[in-house]
């Protein structure tokens, strides 16, 4: 739980969040991690969506404008 990782990890879509420093947490949610079948193609369709170099150059528009 550091800044910037709420703009990339969508807790529980693909991947954890857990506190810094909490190693017990972190261990869990590793091997949770490790056993669950996570939705490949709902992953890769999120991260084309969101991080398309379409959607950049809008958001650098908006920025600038």
């Amino acid at each position: 739980e550091v800044g910037g990782i709420f703009d990339l990890i969508k807790n529980d879509f693909n991947g954890y969040i857990v506190k810094q420093g909490d190693l017990p947490s972190f261990k869990e949610h590793i091997l949770k991690a490790a056993e669950r079948k996570w939705d490949s193609v709902a992953i890769k369709n999120d991260v084309l969506q969101r991080f398309s170099i379409n959607n950049i150059v809008l958001n650098y528009q908006k920025l600038i404008a």
